[in-house]
């Protein structure tokens, strides 16, 4: 390595552990609970005390635990001017604790014990790379991206045999969205006579139609399917830092994608009495909006249209030029002022996001409707060092 001139620094490194997890379980699960359940007479002048069952216990459970394996490399280029950095992730959660509903019968109740059925993988890399250098004595630049890539599976978990393909969670991300397949609103997309009978409450022309799955005739939470995940795949961040004599400019870029967004905030499902946002305006209506495609508007909450469904789904990926600082610095070289620097500065934060998602934040729905808004800030100071 000594006679490989472009290469300043080069380290491999890797690591493996196993690490015990708490989770958010109750205590003691692995002993049979009580409950205090009152008095009870027997006689006039005598008081007993009631117990009822509070859960089995399980003297089996053991620790939920983590298996990880990273390895990666990191290296310095080209007279320290080119830095990267490559990792490679992989975590195995085991024995993760839970009911198996699935099991049971549902005459079991509550008397069920926690056990350890669950297993999850996640793996991915993590990359990084940053280039620095300048043109002629006076302008310094700095650019860099770095970008994670995740994938998770659920391996194991509460889940009964035999059930159809597109409902099993088991071999999907954990973060997956399940809902109906929407084909779009009767009496403009669908007609009304002959669809499958769906379950979900009164409907008419103007209400969503959803997908009969499993050919049964009935629309139910046996026809939901997988919609998407709401955890993104790729995460990825820019950097600019430049600067010529006093100026500096420095921007900052994050993008996520891979994401399924399902709205179904109050800006989205208009309903009841509650206030209706612009989307109203698109509802559908035999005579007077028959081009619409929201679905109709009325003051009784319509359990069929505002369900987990492909109807409410959206690409969520998003890029966000996160932060943008532009600023001057004096030096005082001569030493003619009390400070060593000043600088002066115009910072913004959330000046522009591009997303499918254009009314509310795509990283943040409800941020403007039972949350706090999203803002976009322009500040301006003064920065002084001694």
């Amino acid at each position: 390595m000594k006679e490989a001139k472009a290469v300043n620094f080069l380290k491999l490194k890797a690591s493996f552990g196993v690490l015990g997890y708490t989770g958010n379980t109750g205590f003691f699960l692995y002993q049979t609970g009580w409950n205090n359940n009152g008095n009870y007479n027997f006689f006039q002048d005598q008081t007993d005390h009631k117990v009822s069952l509070a859960r089995w216990g399980n003297p089996d459970l053991t620790w939920e635990y983590s298996q990880e394996f990273n390895i990666g490399i990191e290296g310095l280029f080209l007279n320290n001017r080119l830095s990267t950095e490559l990792n490679y992730f992989h975590e195995c959660r085991k024995d993760i604790i839970g009911v198996n509903n699935a099991q049971y019968a549902a005459t079991a109740g509550n008397y069920t014990m926690y056990e350890n059925i669950g297993q999850v993988t996640n793996q991915g890399i993590d990359i990084a790379i940053n280039w620095k250098g300048n043109i002629g004595r006076d302008f310094l630049y700095t650019v860099g991206a770095n970008m994670t890539y995740s994938k998770n599976k659920l391996d194991k978990w509460n889940e009964i045999e035999g059930v159809e393909s597109y409902r099993k969670a088991i071999g999907r991300p954990t973060s997956t969205i399940f809902g109906l397949q929407a084909l779009g609103l009767f009496g403009k997309d669908i007609p009304l006579e002959d669809h499958s009978l769906q379950s979900y409450g009164i409907y008419q022309n103007g209400d969503i139609a959803y997908a009969d799955l499993n050919n049964n005739g009935i629309v139910d939470d046996n026809d939901r399917m997988s919609l998407g995940q709401s955890f993104p795949i790729t995460t990825w961040g820019i950097n600019v830092d430049l600067k010529y004599k006093g100026f500096g400019l420095y921007m900052l870029g994050t993008l996520h994608t891979g994401i399924t967004q399902l709205c179904t905030n109050a800006y989205y499902w208009n309903n009841g009495l509650n206030g209706y946002s612009e989307l109203a305006l698109n509802r559908y209506h035999e005579v007077n909006n028959p081009s619409g495609t929201m679905p109709r508007l009325t003051t009784t909450t319509k359990s069929n249209n505002f369900r987990d469904s492909s109807f409410w789904t959206e690409n969520g990926s998003f890029f966000r030029l996160k932060n943008v600082e532009l600023s001057y610095t004096f030096e005082n070289k001569a030493g003619r002022f009390f400070a060593n620097k000043c600088k002066l500065f115009v910072r913004g934060t959330n000046l522009l996001t591009f997303s499918k998602i254009k009314d509310l934040d795509p990283e943040r729905l409800n941020a403007g409707i039972t949350n706090y808004p999203a803002y976009m800030t322009v500040t301006g100071g003064l920065s002084v060092s001694f």
